[in-house]
């Protein structure tokens, strides 16, 4: 057994500290900084202070052409247009096709992951390989299902579609329960009668009290690609956060603080609105924030990775510090405290562009597109109210006050004519001025330019569920969903290889790193002895026996697009049997099921009344107690590979296909239905 040395674990956000952990001495090691010569502390208020706006000026540098193109996706996803040009009866009618659009498409993002539960799978090369991704698949899944983790990532990708950038915070947090405790106690209390105490007796009083308790969760959130920023030719990530004084306060206080409590005594008067907090409420359609006196909100910067001192030697490899309002150090540079040693982030987009950093948004594509459709309709719809409305000539000289022209034609107008005025013969007091029609040809570029956006979004009638247009052949139909379904699977691949695939395995990293109890009921029914040893063995332990030897694969928005050609092809097929007497008949009934239910993630099993198949479990039969170790945990995974695999279970249609395209990519995919 390796040697171990007590640790404290803290949230890597709070700050909160975790006491009396043992870790094993060859845990992942912190880098120690560096220690220049000559005395300059590269990691004092001043230096990082210094470093601080010399790195974020050249990451806000870099990010300012995308934070345009973000603003214009927001303000069409939100439909605000600049109508100040336009006169006040001019039709200002804003088209919302950006937004439907997007919802759309993030609409059947959502439905998809949450159909195909858990939406990931594990890939491994060899048996234990195999086994060790489905136990860390059940608990990862676990903890997705206690941190609404489905709703973090469809806010990513809808943040993605409209500014091409997808961001997710994966760390482990400390979250306040309050928890009821009854409290009984009991006295004596004297008994009396006529005056005289003749005994005793005892008295119960109940109480309750509801007891504040901290615990651990994993934490995983949306990031507003407007707080985010990516320093060039480094790993250095920022981010940028909004919090009340007093929360900075409370993490001061204590034997550990978190924050420099005189740094935070300096942020007293510093409350103001910032114009990032304005440009947020804009892009939600809020308000801008008002300052309070009684609120005080501070802007945070938190920045990882690697510190380099003015030598441009590093100073602190994989580094973490906390800077406020830009100018104060309120959280000294310290080691990472992840054991996978990154930025808690992930960073991606639905439309990848080779080399970038940001990526483009589907928003981004149409940006032109959608203001022309929404102006060319206004046209129209100013064209109409002419039509309508019409348009007159009204001749001054022949009113006893030529003011009242000024007033305007209405129902019911009178006028008063000069009649000493002499009249030119002919000539109409009032004449209908005729404007012109709407030309046909505004009406074919409106059509045009709506069939350039489905295409530039891939979200045609029938893709988006609209439906098409009548006289549309079986065939035609199918062409074009394909084609729309071709666009949309490229997008989906991109999103699950950036955002997704690396989302999940971070996330069971820092399970791993921060999770406490083993002994889950969906870890014992599948995994008993190997949960009991886990349960026994220190963070870096665990670590160190249960990372490595898979991988996750997800298979979520594609899996999606293969199912709609699929269904496609079902009811082709279908079609052409009804044509054919006996040919159903002829057909394995059950084989042809799976095929019809399969792209729709019914289970074929249950619909067929068949027993679901089951996996080996670890035996337990005479299991002696023996000290947990990395090599009994993978003695006992080769077990359970060497006999089929525990916790295989039952798998519905979408898990084996998931299995199936995990076989196709290179290695077996392994997707256990247990959710218990």
């Amino acid at each position: 057994m390796p040697k171990r040395r007590q640790v404290v674990t803290r949230d890597p956000v709070s700050g909160s500290a975790t006491l009396g952990q043992s870790v094993a001495e060859d845990s992942p090691p912190s880098t120690k900084p560096f220690e220049p010569t000559g005395g300059d502390d590269p990691l004092s208020e001043t230096n990082l202070k210094s470093f601080f706006n010399d790195i974020f000026t050249l990451a806000d540098e870099a990010r300012k052409p995308r934070e345009t193109v973000g603003r214009k996706g927001w303000d069409l996803y939100n439909n605000v247009y600049d109508w100040s040009d336009k006169a006040w009866w001019q039709s200002k009618a804003p088209i919302p096709k950006v937004r439907q659009s997007v919802d759309k498409a993030v609409g059947i993002f959502r439905k998809t992951l949450l159909r195909l539960n858990p939406f990931f799978g594990t890939q491994a090369e060899s048996k234990l390989g195999k086994q060790k991704g489905n136990f860390t698949l059940l608990l990862t899944d676990y903890w997705f299902d206690q941190s609404a983790a489905i709703e973090a990532f469809v806010t990513a990708f809808k943040c993605g579609l409209i500014t091409g950038t997808s961001v997710v915070k994966i760390w482990w947090q400390t979250v306040r329960d309050f928890k009821p405790e009854l409290e009984i106690t009991s006295q004596e209390v004297p008994i009396t009668e006529f005056g005289v105490e003749t005994g005793v007796t005892t008295e119960e009083k109940r109480d309750v009290k509801f007891v504040e308790h901290k615990k651990g969760k994993l934490g995983i959130a949306a990031v507003d690609s407007f707080n985010f920023w990516v320093v060039p030719n480094s790993n250095l990530k920022i981010e940028r956060t909004v919090v009340t004084l007093d929360s900075i306060m409370v993490l001061t206080e204590g034997k550990d603080p978190i924050y420099i409590k005189e740094a935070a005594l300096r942020l007293r008067d510093r409350s103001a609105t910032k114009i990032e907090d304005i440009e947020a409420a804009r892009r939600k359609g809020e308000a801008p924030p008002l300052t309070s006196a009684y609120i005080k909100t501070v802007e945070l910067f938190h920045v990882w990775g690697d510190i380099y001192d003015k030598t441009g030697r590093v100073a602190m490899a994989n580094g973490s510090f906390t800077m406020a309002d830009k100018d104060i150090l309120l959280r000294k540079a310290r080691p990472n405290p992840f054991y996978h040693k990154q930025a808690p982030y992930v960073i991606g987009s639905p439309y990848l562009v080779p080399f970038s950093t940001y990526n483009r948004g589907m928003v981004e594509d149409v940006y032109e597109i959608a203001k022309n459709i929404t102006e060319l309709a206004n046209v129209i719809f100013d064209g109409g109210l002419y039509d309508a409305l019409k348009a007159f000539a009204i001749d001054a000289d022949q009113l006893d006050d030529p003011s009242e022209a000024k007033q305007g034609l209405y129902p019911g107008k009178t006028y008063v004519k000069n009649g000493n005025k002499a009249m030119v013969p002919g000539q109409k007091l009032i004449e209908t001025v005729d404007v012109g029609k709407i030309p046909d040809e505004a009406m074919n570029a409106k059509a045009m330019f709506e069939q350039y956006y489905a295409e530039g979004t891939y979200m045609n009638e029938w893709v988006s569920g609209q439906g098409g247009r009548t006289g549309r052949t079986l065939g035609e139909v199918n062409i074009k969903t394909q084609s729309a379904l071709e666009g949309l699977d490229e997008s989906a691949r991109n999103l699950e290889i950036s955002v997704l695939e690396p989302g999940v395995e971070m996330a069971a990293k820092v399970i791993y790193q921060f999770h406490e109890d083993f002994t889950l009921p969906r870890l014992i029914e599948n995994y008993p002895q190997v949960a009991l040893l886990l349960q026994q063995m220190s963070p870096a332990e665990r670590y160190a026996t249960m990372i490595g030897g898979f991988s996750f694969k997800v298979r979520g928005l594609s899996i999606m697009v293969d199912q709609a050609q699929q269904m496609g092809e079902v009811k082709e097929i279908l079609t052409l049997l009804s044509y054919l007497p006996g040919a159903l008949e002829a057909l394995n009934q059950g084989e042809l099921l799976e095929k019809i239910f399969a792209p729709m993630g019914w289970d074929t099993q249950k619909l067929l009344m068949q027993p679901p198949g089951g996996g080996a479990t670890i035996p337990t039969a005479g299991a002696k107690p023996q000290p947990p170790n990395p090599q009994m945990i993978l003695q006992m995974l080769m077990q359970a590979a060497q006999q089929g695999g525990a916790g295989g279970g039952a798998r519905n249609s979408m898990q084996k296909r998931n299995a199936s395209e995990g076989a196709r990519m290179g290695g077996n995919r392994n997707n256990p239905g247990a959710r218990r």
